[in-house]
């Protein structure tokens, strides 16, 4: 197991080492310091850390004052950069509670918990153990075996369900997994080795539906990869019909808060992004090099359409309800200038991998544009728009899956 503290006030972790020396079963070596976000990244770019141990206030070089912009700056290129390894955990540590209020906000939205240093007791010492016993406990979990190794949901049953079922990957009738949930099973043979494959579809639209698809998904059948395909609006400016987007980050455009004042009401919004498995965004990098694969994909469909599709790496904003207004949807770019996407369900997707148990499986989700978030939506792309999905996943199978499988 290996732990990253990052402070640039050593001395206040003496007791902590010892205590984890003595009472958790680590050596000295399992521990590292970075005093500054300079020092933290060089290790973090070369070391997958169990546990980072993040204080509020850091300098960026030793010689720098502390500052909390520092340490969210940290925070934010660990979520958002493929520069560095993730740690499987982040807790923020502070001795200055009251005066930084508003980092806390931060922290609490990116981090594990984020616990009060006190000198004078050891409960934050107490607090740090049992994060560490956790982590300790599911790193043994992580040697039990997935049981498949590709599930795929779908917010409908028809056309993007249907899509899946198409592919030539040996499906069976569907069968329950638990009360509510039917999947269909299937196989899929690359590069000589089978890989067992489920797909279903959420009780209905939306990332309460989805969520709850997902977790039952992931606890009854422990797959080792998990994504979403299907449809979903596009922004006009930024993406034409067909185009499939890679959601490699999402957000839920509704969350925040609304305030009123004189008599009127506002809203703020408050955006929490989740993000697709790293890894597999890469291969979606080198996927979108290939600009013969839509067109190729849109010829094999069978039937004309007017639509010069492309593959598209980009943020993806989830919501609640159907839109069909042009002014709101810029209410969304204004959240996130480089949106691509709005859609209901994928989310909640994210959220349900995120917050699973070990062993969790990766995440992603791609979905094709069928429609501008307008008045003028066209059923007539729908069923297109999710066998592009479809099959862009089904080549991302038959190209990649060695690195994952």
């Amino acid at each position: 197991m290996k732990i990253l503290i990052v402070d640039d006030e050593r001395t206040r972790y003496k007791k902590l080492i010892q205590s984890l020396l003595n009472n958790m079963g680590l050596s000295r070596e399992d521990v590292d310091y970075a005093v500054c976000t300079e020092d933290a990244k060089k290790k973090l770019a070369v070391i997958e850390y169990d546990l980072l141990i993040l204080d509020l206030l850091i300098p960026l070089w030793l010689e720098d004052e502390p500052s909390e912009k520092h340490s969210e700056d940290l925070l934010n290129e660990l979520n958002c950069d493929d520069e560095y390894k993730k740690p499987k955990k982040i807790v923020g540590i502070t001795a200055e509670k009251d005066t930084v209020s508003e980092t806390i906000k931060q922290f609490e939205n990116q981090t594990w918990q984020v616990i009060r240093y006190e000198p004078s007791c050891t409960n934050w010492i107490t607090k740090i153990e049992n994060c560490v016993r956790y982590l300790q406990s599911t790193n043994e979990s992580q040697k039990l075996e997935f049981n498949y190794d590709l599930a795929i949901i779908c917010a409908l049953d028809d056309p993007e369900l249907s899509e899946i079922l198409k592919l030539n990957w040996s499906w069976s009738e569907p069968k329950p997994i638990d009360d509510n949930t039917f999947i269909y099973e299937g196989s899929v043979t690359v590069n000589n080795k089978a890989l067992k494959v489920c797909a279903a579809h959420a009780s209905r639209m939306g990332m309460v539906a989805t969520a709850n698809k997902t977790s039952s998904i992931i606890n009854a059948l422990r797959p080792k990869m998990i994504v979403m395909t299907g449809i979903c609006g596009g922004i006009k400016s930024n993406t034409n019909f067909g185009d499939v987007i890679f959601a490699e980050c999402v957000w839920d455009y509704q969350s925040g808060k609304i305030k009123g004042k004189n008599g009127s009401s506002s809203f703020e919004v408050s955006p929490h992004q989740l993000t697709a498995s790293t890894d597999i965004r890469s291969k979606f990098e080198l996927l979108k090099a290939d600009k013969s694969l839509l067109p190729q994909l849109t010829n094999d469909f069978g039937e004309h359409v007017n639509a010069n599709p492309r593959l598209l790496l980009g943020p993806v904003a989830t919501g609640a309800a159907v839109i069909a207004d042009p002014e709101y949807v810029q209410t969304i770019i204004q959240q996130q200038r480089k949106v691509l996407g709005i859609e209901m369900e994928i989310y909640g997707l994210y959220s349900a991998v995120e917050n699973a148990s070990n062993p969790k499986p990766k995440v992603f989700a791609i979905k094709s544009v069928c429609d501008f978030a307008d008045v003028e939506k066209d059923d007539d792309y729908q069923k297109y728009c999710s066998y592009l999905s479809a099959n862009v996943l089904r080549v991302f199978i038959e190209r990649y899956s060695m690195s994952f499988f």
